[in-house]
Protein backbone atom coordinates (compact mmCIF):
# COMPACT_ATOMS: atom_id res chain seq x y z
CA UNK A 1 0.00 0.00 0.00
CA UNK A 2 1.15 3.36 -1.10
CA UNK A 3 0.26 6.47 -0.29
CA UNK A 4 1.16 9.75 -1.33
CA UNK A 5 -0.13 12.34 1.01
CA UNK A 6 0.30 15.75 -1.73
CA UNK A 7 -1.68 13.52 -4.14
CA UNK A 8 -3.96 12.80 -1.54
CA UNK A 9 -4.93 16.34 -0.65
CA UNK A 10 -5.12 17.71 -4.31
CA UNK A 11 -7.48 14.77 -5.07
CA UNK A 12 -9.82 16.01 -1.86
CA UNK A 13 -9.28 19.30 -2.82
CA UNK A 14 -10.34 18.47 -6.30
CA UNK A 15 -13.56 16.23 -5.18
CA UNK A 16 -14.79 18.59 -2.57
CA UNK A 17 -14.25 21.72 -5.36
CA UNK A 18 -16.49 19.79 -7.94
CA UNK A 19 -19.05 19.26 -5.41
CA UNK A 20 -19.32 22.37 -3.61
CA UNK A 21 -19.76 23.60 -7.21
CA UNK A 22 -22.48 21.60 -8.00
CA UNK A 23 -23.72 22.15 -4.47
CA UNK A 24 -24.05 25.83 -5.03
CA UNK A 25 -25.73 25.34 -8.62
CA UNK A 26 -27.72 22.25 -8.42
CA UNK A 27 -31.06 22.85 -6.79
CA UNK A 28 -32.03 19.51 -5.48
CA UNK A 29 -28.46 18.66 -4.29
CA UNK A 30 -28.97 21.95 -2.14
CA UNK A 31 -31.88 21.08 -1.12
CA UNK A 32 -31.12 17.42 -0.13
CA UNK A 33 -28.34 18.50 2.06
CA UNK A 34 -29.63 21.77 3.61
CA UNK A 35 -32.26 19.45 4.91
CA UNK A 36 -29.85 17.18 6.25
CA UNK A 37 -28.03 19.80 7.92
CA UNK A 38 -30.94 21.95 9.49
CA UNK A 39 -31.87 19.15 10.79
CA UNK A 40 -28.57 18.32 12.48
CA UNK A 41 -27.01 22.08 13.23
CA UNK A 42 -29.97 22.33 16.47
CA UNK A 43 -28.91 19.38 18.11
CA UNK A 44 -27.61 19.59 21.37
CA UNK A 45 -24.23 17.44 21.58
CA UNK A 46 -22.89 15.54 25.16
CA UNK A 47 -20.63 13.26 26.15
CA UNK A 48 -22.63 9.56 27.12
CA UNK A 49 -21.18 6.98 29.20
CA UNK A 50 -22.39 3.41 29.11
CA UNK A 51 -23.98 0.75 26.33
CA UNK A 52 -27.32 1.27 24.61
CA UNK A 53 -29.79 1.12 27.46
CA UNK A 54 -27.63 1.62 30.07
CA UNK A 55 -26.20 4.76 28.23
CA UNK A 56 -26.58 8.43 29.77
CA UNK A 57 -25.03 12.12 29.82
CA UNK A 58 -22.68 13.10 31.83
CA UNK A 59 -23.66 16.09 33.50
CA UNK A 60 -20.97 18.96 33.37
CA UNK A 61 -18.34 17.34 31.38
CA UNK A 62 -15.89 19.44 30.18
CA UNK A 63 -15.84 18.23 26.60
CA UNK A 64 -19.67 19.42 26.63
CA UNK A 65 -19.04 22.65 27.89
CA UNK A 66 -16.67 22.83 24.88
CA UNK A 67 -19.31 21.47 22.17
CA UNK A 68 -21.63 24.44 23.47
CA UNK A 69 -19.37 27.11 22.21
CA UNK A 70 -17.03 26.15 20.04
CA UNK A 71 -15.20 29.03 19.51
CA UNK A 72 -15.86 32.82 19.82
CA UNK A 73 -16.42 33.21 16.03
CA UNK A 74 -19.26 30.39 15.91
CA UNK A 75 -22.25 29.03 17.35
CA UNK A 76 -22.59 25.65 17.68
CA UNK A 77 -25.21 25.45 15.32
CA UNK A 78 -22.80 27.30 12.72
CA UNK A 79 -19.89 24.55 13.27
CA UNK A 80 -22.16 21.44 12.82
CA UNK A 81 -24.34 22.66 9.77
CA UNK A 82 -20.91 23.17 8.43
CA UNK A 83 -19.75 19.53 9.26
CA UNK A 84 -23.00 18.28 7.73
CA UNK A 85 -22.43 20.20 4.46
CA UNK A 86 -19.07 19.66 3.99
CA UNK A 87 -19.35 16.19 5.18
CA UNK A 88 -21.57 15.00 2.64
CA UNK A 89 -19.81 16.78 -0.44
CA UNK A 90 -15.72 16.29 0.95
CA UNK A 91 -16.35 13.04 2.84
CA UNK A 92 -14.39 14.56 5.64
CA UNK A 93 -13.51 16.80 8.00
CA UNK A 94 -11.45 18.56 10.14
CA UNK A 95 -11.37 20.13 14.00
CA UNK A 96 -8.39 21.75 14.67
CA UNK A 97 -8.26 21.74 18.67
CA UNK A 98 -6.83 24.66 20.73
CA UNK A 99 -5.70 24.12 24.16
CA UNK A 100 -4.49 26.13 27.22
CA UNK A 101 -1.44 26.03 28.40
CA UNK A 102 -2.94 22.95 31.44
CA UNK A 103 -3.85 21.32 28.04
CA UNK A 104 -7.09 21.57 28.39
CA UNK A 105 -9.37 22.17 24.89
CA UNK A 106 -10.39 25.65 25.07
CA UNK A 107 -11.58 25.97 21.23
CA UNK A 108 -12.67 23.92 18.16
CA UNK A 109 -12.06 25.49 14.60
CA UNK A 110 -13.49 23.27 11.91
CA UNK A 111 -11.41 22.65 8.57
CA UNK A 112 -12.36 21.52 5.39
CA UNK A 113 -11.30 18.59 3.24
CA UNK A 114 -8.78 20.75 0.84
CA UNK A 115 -7.25 22.47 4.20
CA UNK A 116 -5.44 19.81 5.40
CA UNK A 117 -2.67 17.35 4.31
CA UNK A 118 -2.03 14.14 6.63
CA UNK A 119 1.17 12.79 7.08
CA UNK A 120 1.24 8.95 7.65
CA UNK A 121 3.44 7.12 10.51
CA UNK A 122 2.83 3.90 9.52
CA UNK A 123 0.73 2.69 6.50
CA UNK A 124 0.94 -1.10 7.77
CA UNK A 125 -1.10 -0.05 11.19
CA UNK A 126 -2.59 3.36 9.08
CA UNK A 127 -1.34 5.51 12.14
CA UNK A 128 -1.04 9.15 11.49
CA UNK A 129 2.18 11.51 12.66
CA UNK A 130 0.41 14.79 11.77
CA UNK A 131 -1.68 16.39 9.81
CA UNK A 132 -0.30 19.88 7.62
CA UNK A 133 -3.03 22.67 7.95
CA UNK A 134 -3.01 24.98 5.12
CA UNK A 135 -5.78 27.77 5.27
CA UNK A 136 -4.73 29.67 2.12
CA UNK A 137 -3.00 32.39 3.97
CA UNK A 138 0.10 31.36 3.00
CA UNK A 139 1.82 29.95 6.74
CA UNK A 140 1.11 25.81 6.61
CA UNK A 141 1.45 24.93 10.21
CA UNK A 142 1.56 21.27 10.83
CA UNK A 143 -0.88 19.94 13.94
CA UNK A 144 -0.19 16.59 16.04
CA UNK A 145 -2.97 13.91 16.30
CA UNK A 146 -4.18 14.93 19.80
CA UNK A 147 -4.69 18.50 18.22
CA UNK A 148 -6.80 17.47 15.52
CA UNK A 149 -9.91 15.92 15.23
CA UNK A 150 -10.33 14.27 11.95
CA UNK A 151 -13.75 12.84 10.69
CA UNK A 152 -14.41 11.04 7.59
CA UNK A 153 -16.28 8.68 5.78
CA UNK A 154 -14.23 5.20 4.91
CA UNK A 155 -12.48 5.62 1.53
CA UNK A 156 -11.21 2.00 0.00
CA UNK A 157 -9.29 3.84 -1.75
CA UNK A 158 -7.55 6.14 0.58
CA UNK A 159 -7.51 4.72 3.72
CA UNK A 160 -6.52 8.10 5.03
CA UNK A 161 -9.02 10.44 3.45
CA UNK A 162 -12.60 10.23 3.48
CA UNK A 163 -15.42 9.37 0.50
CA UNK A 164 -17.92 11.41 -0.67
CA UNK A 165 -21.32 10.61 -1.33
CA UNK A 166 -22.41 13.04 -3.13
CA UNK A 167 -19.20 11.86 -5.93
CA UNK A 168 -21.55 8.80 -6.74
CA UNK A 169 -24.11 10.71 -7.71
CA UNK A 170 -21.90 13.64 -9.79
CA UNK A 171 -22.78 11.92 -13.04
CA UNK A 172 -26.47 12.31 -12.29
CA UNK A 173 -26.11 15.84 -11.29
CA UNK A 174 -23.93 17.08 -14.38
CA UNK A 175 -26.99 15.22 -16.57
CA UNK A 176 -29.53 17.05 -14.92
CA UNK A 177 -27.77 20.42 -15.83
CA UNK A 178 -26.70 18.98 -19.12
CA UNK A 179 -31.03 18.71 -19.47
CA UNK A 180 -31.73 22.57 -17.63
CA UNK A 181 -29.25 24.11 -20.38
CA UNK A 182 -30.73 21.96 -23.52
CA UNK A 183 -33.61 22.88 -22.54
CA UNK A 184 -32.85 26.54 -21.58
CA UNK A 185 -31.25 26.54 -25.51
CA UNK A 186 -34.71 24.86 -27.03
CA UNK A 187 -36.84 27.16 -25.59
CA UNK A 188 -34.57 30.24 -26.13
CA UNK A 189 -32.89 29.47 -29.26
CA UNK A 190 -34.38 26.71 -30.92
CA UNK A 191 -37.61 26.12 -30.24
CA UNK A 192 -39.92 24.32 -32.82
CA UNK A 193 -43.27 25.64 -34.22
CA UNK A 194 -46.26 24.10 -33.59
CA UNK A 195 -47.38 24.30 -37.41
CA UNK A 196 -45.94 25.08 -40.57
CA UNK A 197 -47.51 27.16 -43.32
CA UNK A 198 -47.82 25.17 -47.11
CA UNK A 199 -47.73 27.48 -50.17
CA UNK A 200 -47.32 25.36 -53.15
CA UNK A 201 -46.78 28.12 -55.48
CA UNK A 202 -44.26 29.67 -53.27
CA UNK A 203 -44.09 33.58 -51.93
CA UNK A 204 -42.18 35.77 -51.87
CA UNK A 205 -39.93 37.53 -49.03
CA UNK A 206 -42.17 40.53 -48.85
CA UNK A 207 -45.52 38.05 -48.94
CA UNK A 208 -43.64 35.80 -46.02
CA UNK A 209 -42.64 38.72 -43.82
CA UNK A 210 -46.47 40.27 -44.22
CA UNK A 211 -47.87 37.00 -43.14
CA UNK A 212 -45.27 36.49 -40.33
CA UNK A 213 -46.23 39.72 -39.12
CA UNK A 214 -50.55 39.10 -39.80
CA UNK A 215 -49.66 35.66 -37.45
CA UNK A 216 -48.13 37.78 -34.66
CA UNK A 217 -50.86 40.43 -34.90
CA UNK A 218 -53.92 38.30 -35.22
CA UNK A 219 -52.56 35.61 -32.66
CA UNK A 220 -51.14 37.09 -29.91
CA UNK A 221 -52.24 37.10 -25.88
CA UNK A 222 -56.25 37.16 -26.16
CA UNK A 223 -56.31 36.26 -29.66
CA UNK A 224 -53.66 33.33 -29.52
CA UNK A 225 -56.54 30.88 -30.09
CA UNK A 226 -58.02 32.46 -32.79
CA UNK A 227 -58.52 30.63 -36.17
CA UNK A 228 -56.36 31.37 -38.78
CA UNK A 229 -57.60 32.02 -42.18
CA UNK A 230 -55.84 31.05 -44.92
CA UNK A 231 -54.85 33.33 -47.53
CA UNK A 232 -54.00 33.26 -51.36
CA UNK A 233 -51.36 31.09 -52.25
CA UNK A 234 -51.27 29.26 -48.89
CA UNK A 235 -53.54 25.94 -49.37
CA UNK A 236 -52.70 24.02 -45.93
CA UNK A 237 -51.47 24.39 -42.54
CA UNK A 238 -49.56 21.63 -40.85
CA UNK A 239 -49.63 21.12 -37.44
CA UNK A 240 -46.27 19.22 -35.69
CA UNK A 241 -46.32 16.86 -33.23
CA UNK A 242 -43.01 15.64 -31.68
CA UNK A 243 -42.53 12.16 -30.94
CA UNK A 244 -42.10 11.07 -27.05
CA UNK A 245 -38.27 10.62 -27.21
CA UNK A 246 -37.92 14.74 -27.27
CA UNK A 247 -39.55 15.21 -23.70
CA UNK A 248 -37.52 11.99 -22.42
CA UNK A 249 -35.09 14.73 -20.64
CA UNK A 250 -38.23 15.63 -17.86
CA UNK A 251 -37.68 11.94 -16.88
CA UNK A 252 -34.33 12.26 -17.11
CA UNK A 253 -34.62 15.09 -14.65
CA UNK A 254 -36.63 13.41 -12.65
CA UNK A 255 -34.65 10.20 -11.98
CA UNK A 256 -31.38 12.42 -11.07
CA UNK A 257 -33.47 14.44 -8.34
CA UNK A 258 -34.41 10.30 -7.03
CA UNK A 259 -30.88 9.62 -6.93
CA UNK A 260 -29.68 12.91 -5.63
CA UNK A 261 -32.23 12.45 -2.08
CA UNK A 262 -31.05 8.63 -2.34
CA UNK A 263 -27.94 9.30 -1.89
CA UNK A 264 -28.16 11.84 1.13
CA UNK A 265 -30.91 10.12 2.87
CA UNK A 266 -33.76 12.97 2.50
CA UNK A 267 -37.26 11.11 1.99
CA UNK A 268 -39.53 12.86 -1.26
CA UNK A 269 -41.91 13.98 0.99
CA UNK A 270 -39.30 16.52 2.44
CA UNK A 271 -37.91 17.41 -0.77
CA UNK A 272 -40.69 18.68 -1.94
CA UNK A 273 -42.10 16.59 -4.17
CA UNK A 274 -43.49 13.29 -2.74
CA UNK A 275 -46.81 12.21 -1.68
CA UNK A 276 -47.62 15.37 1.52
CA UNK A 277 -48.09 12.12 3.98
CA UNK A 278 -45.06 12.16 6.09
Amino acid sequence: LRLNSEDAVGNAENVFRQNAGAYAGHMWLQKAVNVLANNIAPLSLGVMRGVDAAADFVPGHKVTAILDNPNPDMSPEDVWRMWAVDQMLGGEWGLEVVRAKNGQPVELWPKQPQEFTIKPASLRYRRVAGYKIDDGAGDPYTLTPEEFIHIKFYNPLQPFRGLSPVSAVQLSIQIDQLAQAWSRLFFKNQARPDFAIVAPEGITNSEKVEILSKLRLNHNGANAHEPIVLEQGITDIKVFSWPAKDMEWLTQREMSRDEVAAIVGVPDELMGYGRDTY
